[in-house]
């Protein structure tokens, strides 16, 4: 058994015992309790790890700086594309729908319309003569599609529950999303990571979806923080433009549709959601 004593300061990797894959690093680790280890098992801050081993520092080329406070007081996560990968489910259901009656959705029209203009496509219908009853009707069968793909498939992204376990209870999250509340629901019920989240806003908690800044505007009141204490993370140009119009930070982590895309007005560009920790994270 090893003891180490408080304030003494280590370099720790945590590790998956089936996979083999880093799941954090931790660099100049400062002990808050004592450590012990006892053969593969430790107990870290009171909290029994059974896959953890202590490297060099000059071993681990990325880590984060253990700490007990975020430099933000509030984070408030666009849902599709960041904790989600369900964007690709809501194009498809659209394409198919609208293809129906011959309305070719391409890609780029659909980051235009929906993940930029956050204008929809239904308007492409009403062009071709479709009433108001039919596009309702093309709505619904469409929005069933949609659910029928989330059920049958993985919409998880690897890594977002890790990255939710080192955030939760060290400071105020929020999910601010442009999805139906009854979408976001059935999302949830299947990933369980409802549970991180002190409050969601989303369609219907608000009068006006991104790229108005109203949705991070009602966060801000439910956070009752300033903006400079908050940060926001977003996946498309709707969310940059509609944090940065409420006076926010805006970090972009882009999947799927919205690669490629011009996010040059950023706070930041990060190519996983879980870059964001050695950047918040206090030492």
């Amino acid at each position: 058994m090893i003891r180490m004593d408080l304030h003494h300061q280590i370099t720790v990797c945590i590790l998956d015992r089936l996979s083999g894959r880093i799941w954090m690093q931790f660099e100049n680790f400062i002990v808050c309790r004592m450590v012990l280890v006892h053969g593969p098992v430790f107990v870290v801050a009171g909290k029994k790890i059974s896959c953890i081993l202590i490297i060099n520092s000059a071993d681990v080329k990325r880590g984060v700086h253990r700490g007990e406070k975020l430099k933000y007081k509030a984070i408030f996560l666009d849902n599709d594309g960041i904790l989600v990968d369900t964007e690709k489910f809501y194009y498809r259901a659209t394409r198919e729908i609208l293809q129906e009656i011959g309305i070719k959705l391409t890609e780029e029209m659909y980051r235009q319309l929906f993940l930029v203009q956050s204008r929809g496509a239904w308007h492409l219908a009403k062009e071709l003569g479709f009433s108001d009853i039919d596009v309702e009707r093309m709505r619904k069968e469409r929005n069933a599609r949609y659910l029928s793909y989330l059920a049958a498939n993985d919409i998880a992204i690897p890594g977002v529950r890790d990255v939710l376990d080192c955030l939760h209870q060290k400071t105020i999250l929020g999910i601010v999303t442009s999805a139906e509340r009854k979408h976001f629901d059935f999302i949830h019920a299947k990933t369980g990571l409802s549970g991180y989240f002190d409050f969601v806003l989303a369609q219907g908690d608000y009068v006006h979806s991104k790229p108005h800044p109203e949705p991070y505007l009602r966060a801000l009141e439910k956070s009752s923080f300033a903006p400079s204490e908050c940060l926001v993370i977003e996946d498309s140009l709707r969310g940059l433009q509609s944090a940065q119009s409420a006076g926010l930070d805006c970090w972009i982590v882009p999947r799927g549709l919205t690669v490629g895309e011009d996010f040059s007005n950023a706070g930041r560009l990060l190519a996983d959601l879980a870059d964001m920790l050695p950047l918040v994270l206090q030492s």
